[in-house]
């Protein structure tokens, strides 16, 4: 009898050693830029807020997979299949897939969606000092601006003004991130950018160093004056839908994901932790002071998301590719 309920007990233990241990293992928030900018800085809140949702202590850990425009982080996460591993991209990569799949070969409704902490107004700006004043200067005048990589969205943002409006600016590429950006606009090798956020603009009051050119899709006062949308100066029907397809990214701006492989059980673990993170006043505190407002998704509605840009129209999307280059 003895030697039975031994056996029997060790076969308990054995049986358990056996099961997923996803749900004990840390949790790791892998960010694919580099350290310092506005995107690293919102994954960081979520770092240190979704692990009291998961029962784990303490913030996350936050790992910057930088490279590709976050292509690397991607399938760094992918190869892994890590059920306790979480992964912030560039939106801009979800629209390169379908323009560009042979670079971006990467299929993003097979990845498994946690939710999106925010959207963006994207914006375009440059230095006081660099003789480019507004929108107009930004169209007609000979400067350069900005960008990481060819397939990032800087480099896409800037392209698309450049291409809608016939403007003589050159896009000069090879820049770490954001913060690099700003160091040379402040050195004066660059007018400026595209592809920062309105609220990091505000947050930062770069009004007194920077002008606003313009937001994508939003008239916003700076100073007093209406700045009106880089949109609303788009003419061409089929031009618009380009622009509205591009932008729709920013609705998602900071997606999370998890690799295909991963269970269902363990995205709905994460999904729910994420939701309630999405409740949580000191959440929401630290995150409005970063925003003035919020517009998160859940893991299902950045799903449909994804689901949407997969099935763009071919002839916008083939337009779009051409704006883009």
């Amino acid at each position: 009898m003895r030697l039975a309920f031994i056996n029997k007990t060790l076969f308990v233990m054995a049986m358990a050693l056996s099961q997923p241990v996803y749900a004990q293992e840390a949790t790791v928030l892998k960010i694919g830029v580099a350290a310092g900018g506005g995107y690293d800085t919102v994954g960081r809140v979520m770092a240190r807020h979704l692990g009291k949702q998961l029962g784990e202590s303490g913030e996350i850990p936050v790992q910057n997979v930088v490279g590709a425009s976050s292509l690397n982080l991607v399938k760094e996460v992918a190869a892994a299949g890590s059920a306790s591993e979480l992964g912030m991209a560039l939106a801009s990569l979800l629209l390169n897939a379908k323009l560009d799949p042979s670079n971006v070969d990467v299929d993003f409704t097979t990845f498994k969606w946690i939710g999106s902490l925010t959207g963006a107004e994207s914006i375009c700006l440059t230095g006081k000092d660099s003789g480019v004043a507004n929108f107009q200067d930004f169209v007609t005048k000979d400067f350069k601006v900005g960008a990481t990589t060819a397939v990032g969205g800087f480099y896409q943002l800037a392209a698309l003004v450049k291409n809608i409006f016939g403007a003589k600016y050159e896009i000069v590429t090879g820049f770490e991130g954001l913060r690099e950006m700003e160091a040379a606009i402040d050195r004066g090798e660059i007018a400026g950018y595209c592809g920062s956020q309105l609220d990091a603009f505000e947050r930062n009051n770069q009004v007194d160093t920077r002008w606003f050119i313009g937001g994508m899709t939003q008239d916003v006062e700076v100073s007093g004056a209406n700045v009106p949308s880089i949109l609303s100066a788009v003419s061409k029907p089929e031009d618009v839908a380009a622009v509205k397809l591009f932008t729709l990214r920013d609705n998602i701006y900071y997606p999370v994901m998890m690799a295909p492989s991963v269970a269902d059980d363990a995205v709905a673990r994460y999904r729910a932790a994420f939701d309630a993170m999405l409740a949580d006043p000191d959440f929401q505190a630290e995150m409005t002071g970063l925003y003035g407002s919020l517009s998160p998704k859940s893991g299902a509605e950045v799903e449909a998301i994804v689901a949407d840009i997969s099935k763009a129209d071919p002839a916008t999307l083939a337009h779009l590719a051409d704006l883009l280059k």
